[in-house]
């Protein structure tokens, strides 16, 4: 049960910075996505 605990407490900081991160990643996503279609099109030319 404590160590339990001790691993919320661990894990809850790790939530806390993964947020930003995954929706910094979700944002790098949306942003190459297009960039990769310009880039295929651009290609198939």
């Amino acid at each position: 049960m404590l160590l339990r605990l001790q691993l919320v407490v661990l894990l809850k900081p790790l939530v806390v910075l993964l947020k930003p991160l995954v929706l910094l990643l979700l944002l790098l996503e949306l942003l190459l996505t297009p960039l990769m279609v310009l880039l295929t099109l651009l290609r198939m030319q």
